[in-house]
């Protein structure tokens, strides 16, 4: 078995606040491989974004508390542990072996320099090459990811370009030195569908033309259906369910997972219809609670018995051929209570 491009053990992020540290990530393992996309989905503070941070070596390490290992496996050199490795050697790595493609593009994007500019520097960083010749590589790259008339527009500013043009210009960034790995944070957030289903299909078309593999982090699991081959969910700084993505549409195991997939919109539902909504809150992550997260959000408890819930952290287990479940749920119960919420969702 060949080793992944990427692997991540065990990692945990934490942030001292004047409240009490934050325990962003807690313990996260996963792998992904070249050709590959693993999407990590999950609510608004769950660790996805620290995680890909993490994964880029992006965090300050004077403050943050880092912990685990993140090992790439770039070609015909040894593996390099982001964690521990010198911050000079994760910065050459950083945009050419792997790279990011950040969540807001007007934000991310310099309004003072012209777009191709803006690329051409994430070129020069890499290359020892005129300011002529990265700035031709920029208007390649632009043209790569579907940017009209490249060479003039190249020659704009961030805001002469639309929200899909900015986001494509982003990924001419992030690709412009072909890396290996590519982490997407929420790349179709603030899109209209039609330019997000471009945005996607784009992706999907420079991996197959570039073979890299894709970590996409997104809410959305219309975009996961869409393009991703496994899926990480995430809940209270740690995976709660990993599996391919089709069983996570179709046998989902961990309560917080039905529950998101309950929580998408219906085309066939009544016009007064409403959505349904996980009740409760995520968990603090400076207070975590002892137990399993979601056990205050969680139908199922009762089921468990006693308050093994409450006192005990359920461990990452095996439910399947690469599935992994993090609940006290025993597997026939949990495949019961998946079919009966399915059901109700008229998804079988």
């Amino acid at each position: 078995m060949s080793t992944p491009y990427l692997q991540v053990t065990d990692l945990k992020v934490a942030f001292p606040t004047p409240d009490g540290l934050v325990n962003a990530v807690n313990g996260v393992t996963f792998s992904v491989d070249k050709g590959q996309t693993l999407a990590i989905v999950g609510e608004s503070g769950c660790g996805k974004s620290v995680t890909s941070l993490a994964v880029m070596g992006l965090h300050n390490r004077r403050v943050a508390q880092i912990s685990g290992s993140v090992v790439v496996n770039v070609a015909d050199q040894a593996p390099i542990d982001i964690v521990s490795a010198p911050e000079d050697d994760v910065r050459v790595l950083r945009g050419r072996a792997i790279s990011m493609i950040f969540q807001d593009p007007m934000s991310s994007l310099h309004p003072y320099y012209s777009v191709g500019a803006q690329v051409a520097e994430a070129y020069l960083l890499h290359h020892d090459v005129s300011k002529e010749e990265a700035f031709a590589e920029a208007v390649r790259a632009l043209a790569r990811v579907g940017i009209p008339e490249a060479e003039s527009r190249a020659k704009n500013f961030p805001h002469e370009f639309s929200g899909g043009m900015r986001q494509r210009a982003m990924i001419a960034m992030a690709l412009v030195n072909e890396p290996t790995l590519v982490i997407a944070d929420e790349p179709t957030t603030a899109l209209d569908v039609t330019v997000q289903a471009q945005i996607i299909g784009l992706l999907r078309d420079l991996q197959k033309e570039f073979g890299m593999a894709i970590i996409i982090i997104t809410h959305d699991l219309g975009v996961v259906a869409d393009i991703a081959d496994d899926v990480a969910v995430m809940y209270g700084g740690r995976i709660v369910e990993q599996a391919p993505v089709r069983d996570v549409f179709y046998r989902p195991q961990m309560p917080y997972t039905m529950g998101l997939l309950a929580s998408i919109p219906r085309l066939d539902g009544g016009h007064d219809e409403r959505l349904r909504t996980i009740p409760g809150q995520p968990p603090s992550m400076i207070n975590l609670p002892t137990g399993c997260a979601f056990k205050a959000r969680c139908p199922y408890v009762e089921l468990v018995g006693g308050d093994r819930c409450a006192s005990e952290l359920p461990n990452l287990v095996a439910a399947g051929d690469g599935h992994l479940v993090r609940c006290h749920l025993d597997e026939d119960t949990r495949l019961r209570v998946a079919a009966e919420a399915l059901n109700r969702q008229g998804a079988m």
